[in-house]
């Protein structure tokens, strides 16, 4: 009778125990057998042409739908690349110093000539179909741009630069400034870490968590603190569902609240940021795939992101240039490093 009662006991208590622990069996269930990155490293941002996206980790790479990521040659260590209309633009960095190229109709890249008399280039930037760098000499710095094919500077500036969308340019600690005239706009003080043109509006992002809205029009400037800190990753995405295109953010949280966050672009609920997959249906993942993303992009700092496809695939696809961790995508509804 006591061995009755004893298998009894155990049975009821491993039953209790295996409730107990539905959590940690859905925290299995949700687990991404994690892939090893095709483009490793920290890649720099994304450069669209078309429908081609670009990205760099010292070598040149190309999305295309139908075929997938392939190197696309051009010169080594290529670390940073923009797109100026249709034109492709990189600079490649190496013991002979910085070099900005440029890739011609038929393919072929061309060195542009450095007449702005600023040795190092921090990073290049496009402002439609104009190309702008950050120069650096000493201690001193100017947004640079290309005038008759030839590197030349357009005016000082008090800090590196971090950034181009639309008429305007963002600086590492001096704020947000319109190129034509050099006038501040926005930001004194703050370290700017991303910006971008979306929808006729343009939105930047300081590295301490505070958003701006400014209106291109009239030049006036909404700022809205967040309790995020932020990589400078800024991309809009059009949801599978709903009428809204939403604001990607990357973010700088503890070592498990990387990743990115989301908000509506239009501003409308003062840009409240929430997590992918979060309490309603118009985000960039189904509600019911939150779990994976947290255990897999959320562990890691963005530096770009972007949309691959259409919202009338579905879901569609992302990439995320992380800082050390390689290209990932949202692909068949998880996140994983891209193959």
């Amino acid at each position: 009778m006591k061995y009755i009662l004893y298998t009894a006991l155990f049975v009821s208590t491993f039953f209790a125990a295996a409730c107990n622990q539905d959590p940690i069996f859905m925290m299995i269930s949700n687990e991404v057998e994690p892939k090893d990155p095709l483009i490793s490293g920290s890649p720099s941002k994304f450069a669209k042409i078309n429908d081609d996206i670009y990205v760099a980790n010292g070598k040149l790479w190309k999305y295309t739908t139908s075929g997938g990521w392939a190197q696309a040659g051009g010169p080594s260590n290529v670390y940073d690349i923009a797109a100026a209309g249709t034109t492709l633009y990189l600079l490649s960095v190496g013991q002979n110093g910085c070099t900005v190229y440029k890739r011609d109709s038929s393919g072929e890249f061309a060195s542009i000539p450095n007449n702005s008399g600023f040795g190092m280039i921090q990073g290049v930037y496009t402002g439609g179909t104009n190309l702008y760098a950050g120069g650096m000499e000493g201690e001193s710095y100017a947004i640079l741009y290309i005038d008759s094919n030839e590197l030349k500077s357009k005016s000082p500036i008090s800090s590196p630069l971090t950034g181009v969308a639309g008429g305007y340019y963002a600086t590492a600690h001096n704020g947000i400034y319109k190129i034509s005239d050099n006038t501040l706009v926005a930001g004194a003080g703050y370290t700017i870490a991303g910006i971008i043109e979306a929808e006729g509006k343009i939105i930047a992002v300081s590295s301490g968590g505070t958003i701006f809205d400014i209106d291109p029009t009239t030049n006036s400037v909404t700022p809205y603190e967040t309790s995020y800190n932020f990589t400078g990753a800024l991309a809009v995405y059009e949801p599978a569902s709903g009428s809204e295109d939403l604001l990607l953010i990357g973010i700088k949280g503890s070592i498990y609240s990387l990743g990115y966050r989301e908000a509506w672009l239009n501003g409308t609920d003062n840009f409240a940021l929430r997590s992918p997959g979060g309490s309603i249906a118009d985000s960039t993942i189904p509600i019911a795939d939150q779990d994976k993303y947290s255990a897999t992009l959320e562990k890691y700092a963005v530096n770009s992101l972007i949309q691959a496809g259409e919202k009338s695939e579905g879901w569609p696809v992302i990439f995320a240039s992380t800082q050390k961790n390689g290209l990932w995508s949202y692909r068949n509804r998880e996140w994983n490093a891209e193959e």
